[in-house]
């Protein structure tokens, strides 16, 4: 029985990895700027598919919200999608800081011309004595709350 089935098994497991990733897969394009928040770098990818790039009208708009107290730099940014540029903010949260550590709250928008449809965005966050997280969101909104360890 095993051996009548298993032809079956193996070209159906064989079509999934065939046809499921052209399906799926979309090619990600990516502006990252860096910034420093208490002496912890700060990795911030904004990524949208390829094939919406060109729907892209202004800058990346990305703001980092955290404590007053902690110390915030802008390290570097890069040339966005269609050499439009990102714009980094810093905004406040009334929330205190616990020790070395402190919450913050990272917005990217994108402004984009479309019929109504909507442009999906994926945004990973490295802070470099953390843990890597990524959220999925639009080009009007992708919004991550981050717990930051400051290293000052």
């Amino acid at each position: 029985m095993i051996k009548r089935v298993m032809p079956f098994v193996i070209a159906f497991l064989l079509m999934g990895l065939i046809v499921f990733p052209a399906q799926a897969g979309w090619i990600w394009c990516q502006g990252d700027p860096v910034v420093s928040l208490d002496g912890t770098e700060v990795q911030i990818v904004v990524s949208i598919p390829q094939d919406k790039q060109d729907l892209v009208t202004g800058p990346i708009e990305v703001d980092i919200a955290t404590p007053n107290s902690v110390n915030r730099e802008l390290i570097s940014t890069d040339s966005g999608f269609n050499d439009f540029g990102e714009t980094v903010s810093f905004s406040n949260l009334k929330v205190p800081k616990i020790g070395d550590r402190f919450l913050t709250k990272i917005s990217a928008s994108i402004p984009v011309s479309t019929n109504g449809s909507t442009i999906p965005v994926q945004m990973t966050i490295t802070p470099s004595n953390g843990r890597t997280m990524t959220v999925h969101g639009t080009a009007n909104g992708t919004n991550a709350v981050v717990l930051v360890q400051g290293s000052e």
